[in-house]
Parts: structure tokens; C-alpha cells; sequence
């Protein structure tokens, strides 16, 4: 073994420090020019700092920081102690497992490439690609940064959330062999950048949400168990499943060129006002205001409960705030005519003039106040293309909490829930 027990201070040239187990037991400074190599184990309970490139033959227990203008390279299996722990360079490679001390994080500011399992961290961060060749596991949450490829069959793992925040990709070759498979677990997986739009990925399983913002243009399959946030095309070879409710929060096209594509839960376009304003004006430019209601009812206010009871004589125009939906009913319940005042499509305050005069004139004394019925944002449009002989499946109700424009199929249509919508189209064909 070699012992470094204070201070410890790379100078002259490249050093190379060869023994059986390499202590630094304090600060290790090196000249900001030159490499630093271990031939053999390195346990380090000091900083780590201003040399170029580290290498480590052996075991690695990193029980303090390292910063490199170069590489880092751990052939053997890291263990990280003492706390949090930041490694800082441009490439990191580690070449065996990791493992953490179940209770502090790891960030690598820099490149990333895993050829061993890494366990026992809490949070993962890397701030620059990531070469993932191994599984991860966390408690906490995982975030890449940069491009990210998938250069093995891996499982990550983790606690609330999983952000890939560019793009993901199979291994740097076209071959079938390279098509890898990516498994996550998390509450939550997120795709902000482009899947497969390079090298083509495997199945794609998702144990948890779905929060997809880029497009996946090639993989084999995509299953997801919970809830998907579709803000981007899918694109399969094989079967397309979403098991728990999914909202579109965009126009959307699901392409799969040789399988199923499964709804499991509701469909429905992306809601963004769940708690809508409306005033009360006794003019019509929306001036002389006589009463705000904030927030969502489920039944008309009637009778005694009834706030419009009190203004009705006056009342001659109102407001709406986007993604809200009224309806004022007549005199004394729900029994006769009724008035809807639709914002839901729109993007800002609407103002709507009575169409005879004052509410006393329509003997309108009750109201209703939901929830976006499509979203400030829109009614959203789902392409379906299937080929060969394959089913589209619904089994939850479509468009009950905010409709979709419309719904064009290509492929087998097998539904089992109520569907709202404004439009439906089977094999290019309208349905009537």
C-alpha cells in the first residue's frame, strides 16, 4: 500500500502511483497539465483536483470530490462515501459497478459512460450525454441531460421522476441487434427529446406515467402501465398500449406498421382551465361589474343558493376567463330553456353580451359554472395508422372530461366506451 496521510501535491510531469491500495488522506493537487494514473486500488478521502486525466486499474472509493479537465476512468467497482459526490470532467467512464450510500446524491458534470450497474444513490444527475450500457437504480429521481444511448437491454429505476431531457437513442450502429430495450419504473418518465430518431430503440416499457414532449419515431413497442401525456407522434413497428387514462396535448399521429394500438382508460384533449372566473355586467361593453363567481360547480345554483337571484334585473353582459364553460337556465330551475356560453377553445377572456337584453328579460335566476369542456388550448386531433391485419382498441369513454376535434383511423376499430368528438373518420372514410 501507499499512504498519503496530509496534503498531497502532482508536480514535475504525469505520475503514476502503482501499489496495491493508493491512500490520499487529504487534498490531492496535481500541476492542471498533467495526468495522474493508479495502478491499483484508490481510496480518497480528500479532494481531487487539477490534474488532466485520473485513472484507476483497480477499485475506487471515492470518499471525496474529483475534478479533471480530462477524463475519469474507474475500471473497477466505485464505492462512493462520506456524502454527496460531484465528479467533474469531460468524460466520465465507469467501467464496473457503483454503488452509494443509500442517502446522498451523484452528479456527474460532464459525459457519462456506464458499463456497471449503479445502486444505492438517492438523486442522478449528469449534466452532459450519457452512454447507458447497465442498469440504474435510485430512490430519488434520474435526469440526462445531454443526448443519451441506450447501448444495452437496461431497467431504470428510481422514485418520482425520469428526465431524459434530450434525445435517446440504441446503440450507434442501424443493426436489428442494436434495437435495445429501454424499461423505466418511476412515477413519472419523461421524454423531452426526439426517441429513436437516429437508431431505432427496442420495446420501450414504461412502469408509471408517461410525459412524452418530443416524438418517438422508431422503436419496436410502447407499453405504458399508467397515465400518458401525448405531446408528440409515436411511431412502432409493434403494439402501441396505454393502459391508464391518456390526454393529448397536441394534434397527435400513432403510427405502428405491424401491431395493436390499446387504449385502456379515457382519452381526452389537454384541459388547462379547471377553475374558471365569470362576472356579471349590467352593460354591455363589460363595464359596471355586479358580481364574480370563482371555481367549479357540479349543479345549478337555484332557490336560496342562488347569486344571480340578486343581480338579475342588471345583469346585461358577461365575462368568461379561457377554457371556461356557463350555462344560465330559467327562472326556477332546470325544467325550461337554457343558455350555454362556450370558452373552453379559447385562449383569453371572453365577453358575452345576453342576446335579450338583461338576465330579468331572458327571467334567467340560475347558473352553472364548469371546467374546460376541450381546454384554453384546443380540441385536439389523433391519427391512428395501423397496418397490417391489427385492432385499434378503446376501452375508456373519449372526450368525456374535454373532447377531441376529431379521430381518424386506418385499421380495425373495436370500441367499448361513449365518445364525444367532433368528428370521426374510419379508413379515411367519415362515420355517420
Amino acid at each position: 500500500t501507499q499512504t498519503y496521510t496530509g496534503a498531497t501535491t502532482l508536480s514535475g510531469g504525469d505520475r503514476t502511483l502503482e501499489g496495491t491500495t493508493v491512500n490520499f488522506g487529504a487534498a490531492v493537487t496535481g500541476t492542471g497539465s498533467h495526468d495522474l494514473t493508479i495502478t491499483g486500488n484508490l481510496d480518497l478521502d480528500g479532494a481531487l483536483t487539477d490534474v488532466v486525466d485520473l485513472s484507476v486499474s483497480g477499485t475506487s472509493n471515492l470518499g471525496a470530490n474529483v475534478t479533471t479537465s480530462g477524463t475519469q476512468t474507474y475500471t473497477g467497482a466505485t464505492t462512493l462515501s462520506g456524502g454527496d459526490r460531484t465528479l467533474t470532467g469531460t468524460t466520465v467512464n465507469l467501467g464496473n459497478t457503483l454503488t452509494g450510500t443509500a442517502s446522498h446524491d451523484f452528479t456527474i458534470t460532464g459525459n457519462l459512460d456506464l458499463d456497471g450497474a449503479l445502486t444505492d444513490v438517492v438523486d442522478l444527475s449528469v449534466s452532459g450525454t450519457s452512454n447507458l450500457g447497465a442498469d440504474v437504480t435510485t430512490s430519488g429521481t434520474q435526469t440526462y441531460t445531454g443526448a443519451a444511448i441506450i447501448s444495452a437491454n437496461i431497467s431504470l429505476t428510481g422514485g418520482s421522476q425520469l428526465t431524459f431531457s434530450s434525445t435517446v437513442d440504441s446503440s450507434d450502429t442501424d443493426g436489428t441487434t442494436d434495437s435495445r430495450t429501454l424499461t423505466t419504473t418511476f412515477t413519472e418518465t419523461e421524454f423531452d427529446g426526439v426517441v429513436g430518431g437516429t437508431y431505432a430503440l427496442g420495446a420501450l416499457d414504461i412502469n408509471g406515467n408517461l410525459d412524452l414532449d418530443a416524438a418517438i419515431t422508431s422503436a419496436a413497442s410502447i407499453d405504458v402501465s399508467g397515465t400518458s401525456n401525448l405531446g408528440a407522434n409515436v411511431t412502432t413497428s409493434g403494439t402501441q398500449t396505454y393502459t391508464g387514462a391518456t390526454t393529448l396535448s397536441t394534434d397527435v399521429t400513432l403510427t405502428t406498421s405491424n401491431g395493436n394500438v390499446f387504449f385502456g382508460s379515457t382519452l381526452n384533449s389537454l384541459s388547462s382551465s379547471s377553475d374558471p372566473t365569470v362576472k356579471f355586467y349590467n352593460s354591455s361593453n363589460a363595464t359596471n361589474l355586479l358580481y364574480t363567481f370563482t371555481g367549479t360547480i357540479s349543479a345549478a345554483q337555484v332557490g336560496g343558493n342562488c347569486n344571480l337571484c340578486n343581480i338579475n334585473d342588471a345583469t346585461t353582459s358577461i365575462t368568461l376567463t379561457a377554457g371556461g364553460y356557463l350555462t344560465l337556465y330559467q327562472h326556477g330551475g332546470l325544467g325550461g330553456w337554457s343558455q350555454v356560453f362556450d370558452n373552453s377553445n379559447g385562449s383569453s377572456t371572453a365577453t358575452y353580451n345576453l342576446p335579450y337584453g338583461s338576465a330579468r328579460d331572458n327571467d334567467a335566476s340560475s347558473f352553472t359554472l364548469s371546467g374546460s369542456s376541450a381546454g384554453a388550448s384546443g380540441n385536439y386531433d389523433l391519427v391512428i395508422v395501423s397496418g397490417g391485419d391489427n385492432t385499434i382498441q378503446f376501452e375508456g369513454d373519449i372526450g368525456s372530461n374535454a373532447k377531441l376535434d376529431s379521430i381518424s383511423i386506418t385499421g380495425s376499430l373495436n370500441l367499448d366506451a361513449a365518445i364525444e368528438i367532433l368528428s370521426l373518420k374510419f379508413d379515411g372514410k367519415p362515420l355517420k
